[in-house]
C-alpha cells in the first residue's frame, strides 16, 4: 500500500511545480511593437529616429536576441526611445544610456506572463500586462547616475528581472 502512495505525491508535487513553471513561460506567439506613447508620466511626440544609443545583453540565456536599434536617440529633440521586452525573468535590452534632461519612452511589451517596468527614482511604471499585451511610459531623466529599473510583480525583481538605466551629465 506505502509502494503507491509515494507515486501519487511525488505525481502531484511534479503537476504542481509545471502548472507554477507555466505561468511565467514565454509565449510562442509572435509580438508587435507598440508604437504609441501612452505615458504615465510625460509624453514625447518625437518621430525622428535618431541614433542607436545602445546594444545590451538580456539576463536569460531564453531572452530573445537582443536588437541595437531597440534603443534610439534623438540630440536634436532630447529623446531616448526603447522598444522593450520582458519575460520569464529578463528584459530585453537590460541596460539603457541616456543624458540628463532626456525625455525617456519605454515602449513596453510582454513576451510571456505577467510582467511591468518600473523606476522608482523617476517615479515611472507602466501598468501590468499579461502576455502579448503592451504599456508605455515616459519620463525626463533631471538627474546623472544608475539606477535600476525592475518587474515589481512577485518575485521577479530577486529573480533576476532587472536593467540599469545609466544617466550621463
Amino acid at each position: 500500500m506505502s509502494q503507491h502512495k509515494l507515486p501519487k505525491q511525488l505525481l502531484v508535487l511534479l503537476a504542481s511545480g509545471s502548472l507554477m513553471l507555466a505561468a511565467c513561460e514565454p509565449s510562442t506567439q509572435t509580438k508587435t511593437p507598440n508604437t504609441d506613447t501612452q505615458a504615465t508620466a510625460q509624453t514625447s511626440n518625437s518621430t525622428d529616429s535618431g541614433k542607436i544609443a545602445m546594444d545590451s545583453m538580456s539576463t536569460s540565456k531564453d531572452a530573445p536576441t537582443n536588437d541595437p536599434t531597440r534603443v534610439v536617440r534623438s540630440d536634436a529633440d532630447k529623446t531616448v526611445t526603447v522598444t522593450m521586452s520582458g519575460g520569464s525573468f529578463y528584459f530585453n535590452p537590460n541596460v539603457i544610456n541616456a543624458k540628463k534632461g532626456d525625455t525617456v519612452t519605454i515602449n513596453f511589451s510582454n513576451d510571456g506572463g505577467m510582467h511591468n517596468f518600473t523606476i522608482d527614482e523617476f517615479n515611472a511604471h507602466t501598468k501590468t500586462v499579461k502576455t502579448g499585451e503592451t504599456d508605455s511610459v515616459s519620463f525626463v531623466v533631471d538627474k546623472a547616475g544608475s539606477f535600476e529599473y525592475y518587474c515589481s510583480v512577485g518575485q521577479h525583481r530577486a529573480m533576476g528581472q532587472k536593467g540599469m538605466l545609466v544617466v550621463e551629465e
